[in-house]
């Protein structure tokens, strides 16, 4: 549990998620799992 409803994610902080959601939306290939199973069926 954090303080103060703040998480920290070094992955937010280096990009990476914001990259991960471009190279999806691009490619309309899922990058998470649940959106693998999901259009995987």
């Amino acid at each position: 549990m954090s303080k103060y409803g703040f998480s920290f994610s070094w992955k937010r902080a280096l990009g990476l998620s914001a990259a991960k959601q471009r190279f999806a939306r691009q490619t309309r290939i899922p990058t998470i799992k649940s959106g693998l199973e999901k259009k995987g069926g």
